[in-house]
């Protein structure tokens, strides 16, 4: 009996180190084998590495675009990245234009080495845009540097109606020849006038007098806004006119590189693509194109390593047409900030502007462990640029303390982690180790063999479909255990005592203030022996789904609870919904903005949803969940923690998929018409139902929806002639009645052959009682009406 228990702690104990092993080779660090590859490859230089990942463009209306992608970076911290969107159309002759251009500058990135951001766009396309076009998603900094950018087809359904600029188009100085590319950046003094030449099509349905609309960016487009105005004189565009168009460029006020964006607005809407144009207004200016810290957190006596881009005057560059312009006494002011107390975490770094060439060292006078850093650059007193760096709250960092300060949830992460990546090898590996340990208990007998099959059954399957995660409160770090509260979440040791009277306690005087006797179960921080503090909230989440595979049609039942900490009862409000499919859209609160003010209290919810109309496949469903110091009426929208995940499922057995498609009722119609011919749809369903039979002159549209998850039609369209037309081969056709030309009436010597109908054909021309006679036949069904020309000869004298 000895030898069989050995056995099987044996087995048991090798199938798991194999598992261990495997799940450390599978977690394989890309990121670390991708440096070690750069190390080697000592000729390659790379000063930054984003990328965007998992893009993708939902359709909202029909130009209405929501666009969510990831923004990766994988080298050093990289702040004020902007991300911007344009769309452009080809033309036949492979000329690209711009039809739109849209920059989200009010909300800039700062992101960390390794760090992953999830951002999502609702873009309104102009309604001018109809048709097929490519987008562009791009994000670059704010001297125009692009960082990553990827592209998608789209086609919008507006109304094609607008001002067109198109190619060519350039720039003119006034009293010189030569045309100017938009990009090249053009020098100019502040008496010169600029033109812009572009070629112009006016789609607008009707002549219109429109005026042009500047706005002028720092440096590019991607840059701050600088101004705007608006053109003092209108430009007048016949019906359907097309002409090289001309207007004047207005000059900004302050020296710099800009780019000018110019569109034609009428009534307050702009009605024209834009058009980009780069120029440079001469005079002192410079610009800091980034800045970049070494860390994101500092201690008091380290250096702060802050690289600073800079360029001088836009105007100083080869080829230039007004030669440049010089700095007198060029200086820097570099401030450096911890963003939890605004405190200086040094003194104002005051440094020559020959000083500042890359990096710039910064002796820390006291933490820092949000930094901000403010940089204005001043020649002879005045400020000509000033640019801030704003390094957001480190989830990473929370994350490392979580491990210190919480083993239980270290363990749950790492079998959490061990499970989503190596689901499939523990399947199969599990698989055949229950099949040798059925063989074992068939052959042996061994009732622990048989438990073992059972539990180890149990949490293969049990781990697909529930996930546990903690939130805590956002931590602030104090220099001393007893200073001020100085954030919501995170409290000194000496409120974690009697004040509030919550726990857990230290003594704030006591002799192991700082030390390891300090870290009180899970809710006190410690870091590197230096800071402490504890949380005041703290909630577990759970979630789940009660299947992983149904049949099409079948309801799953998605459910959610919370067990939530709020050491100091002073309140905590907290939320969960979930998104069946992961659209983003369709969500659904399980805990909806439950308040509680003391210790360990739970809160649980669930919602059920159908899989009818689903296409057989997986999907996901999406949980978010989150909580609020406080209370609040909605904490999806003020929350001080956040956390999201995905549970996968399964349908299967769908009903085949049927497309939409028009049925013959989709067709012209004579003018005496009255009812459908035939079927609106020869697959799927009308919507509408019944729709109305078009009057004389007009048209209706359907669609066909598909079934069982199968497309729609493209719109079904049925149009009924006019009553002064006639149906031809599912054509309408104007009835043309006959009418004589301007022969009819004259005199002619010879048989007439020119101007004999105005409308209609003629038929032959007969001669009959000194007249020549003909008809002229209508045309698609019209009358024929009679026409006549008298026979007058010239009299000829002659002589013998």
């Amino acid at each position: 009996m000895k030898k069989k228990i050995i056995r099987i702690i044996g087995l048991v104990c090798f199938c798991q180190l194999f598992l261990f092993i495997s799940a450390k080779a599978l977690a394989e660090d890309p990121k670390e084998l991708l440096e070690e590859s750069l190390k080697q490859n000592s000729k390659v230089v790379i000063i930054a590495d984003i990328n965007i990942r998992n893009a993708e463009i939902k359709k909202v209306e029909k130009n209405n675009l929501k666009i969510l992608f990831n923004v990766e970076n994988l080298m050093a911290t990289r702040s004020g990245l902007i991300y911007g969107v344009e769309v452009v159309k080809e033309n036949p002759d492979k000329s690209i234009v711009l039809m739109d251009e849209e920059v989200f500058r009010e909300d800039p990135l700062a992101i960390r080495k390794n760090e992953s951001i999830h951002k999502e766009i609702n873009y309104f396309a102009p309604e001018y845009l109809s048709g097929k076009f490519l987008l562009w998603l791009k994000i670059k900094d704010e001297s125009g540097l692009v960082f990553a950018q990827q592209s998608f087809p789209v086609e919008f359904a507006g109304n094609g109606i607008l001002l067109e600029q198109s190619n060519p188009c350039y720039l003119t100085i006034e009293g010189e020849e030569k045309k100017y590319n938009l990009a090249e950046g053009i020098s100019l003094k502040k008496d010169e006038r600029i033109f812009l030449n572009c070629y112009t099509q006016n789609n607008l349905g009707e002549g219109v007098s429109l005026k042009p609309y500047f706005e002028f960016y720092r440096r590019t487009f991607y840059g701050l806004k600088m101004e705007e105005r608006e053109g003092e004189n209108e430009v007048y565009f016949k019906k359907d006119e097309d002409r090289i168009n001309q207007i004047i460029i207005p000059l900004p006020k302050v020296s710099q590189a800009y780019d000018v964006k110019i569109v034609f607005r009428k009534e307050g809407k702009i009605v024209s693509n834009p058009i980009i144009a780069h120029l440079v207004f001469s005079g002192k200016s410079i610009s800091i194109n980034s800045l970049t810290l070494d860390k994101d957190q500092y201690f008091k006596g380290e250096i702060a390593h802050l690289e600073v881009l800079w360029f001088g005057p836009a105007d100083s560059f080869r080829g230039s047409r007004t030669g440049g312009s010089g700095l007198v006494d060029p200086f820097f002011e570099i401030e450096i900030k911890d963003q939890n107390d605004s405190m200086l975490c040094a003194s104002k770094q005051v440094k020559k502007a020959s000083e500042v060439r890359g990096n710039v060292d910064i002796l820390l006078e006291k933490d820092c462990f949000e930094p901000a850093v403010n940089v204005r650059f001043l020649e002879e007193g005045q400020l000509l640029y000033e640019k801030t760096l704003i390094i957001q709250p480190s989830l990473n960092l929370e994350e490392k303390l979580k491990k210190e300060i919480n083993l239980n949830q270290e363990k749950n992460q790492d079998k959490n982690f061990f499970w989503k990546n190596s689901k499939g090898l523990i399947l199969v590996i599990g698989l055949v180790f229950l099949i040798f340990l059925f063989w074992f208990f068939i052959k042996k007998r061994s009732i622990l063999v048989l438990v073992f099959l059972l539990v180890y059954s149990f949490l293969l399957v049990g781990k697909t479909r529930a996930v546990t995660a903690t939130l805590y409160g956002t931590p602030f770090y104090l220099s001393v255990a007893y200073s001020n509260l100085v954030g919501a979440n995170f409290v000194p040791l000496s409120t974690c005592g009697d004040t509030y009277s919550c726990y857990p306690y230290c003594d704030p005087n006591g002799a192991h203030r700082i030390t390891d006797n300090c870290l009180i179960n899970s809710y006190v921080v410690r870091v590197d022996g230096r800071f402490i503090g504890c949380y005041q909230d703290i909630v577990s989440f759970n979630y789940s789904l009660n299947t992983s595979e149904v049949n099409q049609g079948d309801i799953i039942q998605a459910s959610g609870s919370a067990t939530g900490d709020n050491m100091c009862n002073n309140g905590l409000t907290i939320g969960m919904a979930v998104s069946p499919k992961n659209d983003g859209v369709n969500l659904y609160w399980l805990i909806n903005n439950a308040y509680i003010n003391t210790q360990n209290v739970s809160s649980s919810g669930s919602y059920s949803f159908s899989t009818a109309g689903y296409s057989c496949g997986n999907y996901n469903s999406a949980f978010y969940y989150a909580f609020k110091h406080g209370y609040v009426s909605d904490v999806t929208r003020d929350y001080d923690r956040i956390g999201s995940g995905l549970i996968g499922y399964t349908v299967k057995n769908c009903a085949v998929p049927i497309n939409g498609a028009c049925g013959p009722a989709a067709t012209t119609y004579s003018s005496t018409a009255t009812t459908f011919s035939g079927a609106l749809c020869s697959a799927g369903t009308a919507d509408p139902a019944s729709p109305a039979f078009p009057n004389p002159g007009s048209s209706t549209a359907w669609t066909c929806l598909g079934q069982n998850g199968g497309n729609s039609s493209p719109p079904c369209t049925a149009t009924r002639c006019n009553i002064n037309q006639i149906l031809i081969s599912e054509m309408c056709y104007d009835i043309i009645n006959g009418e004589c030309g301007d022969a009819d009436g004259e005199a002619f010597c010879a048989k007439p052959s020119d101007g004999l109908c105005d409308k209609g054909n003629s038929t032959l021309v007969t001669f009959s009682n000194n007249k020549w006679s003909w008809n002229c036949i209508g045309l698609f069904g019209g009358g024929k009406v009679s026409c006549s020309a008298r026979k007058e000869c010239p009299w000829v004298e002659t002589t013998n």
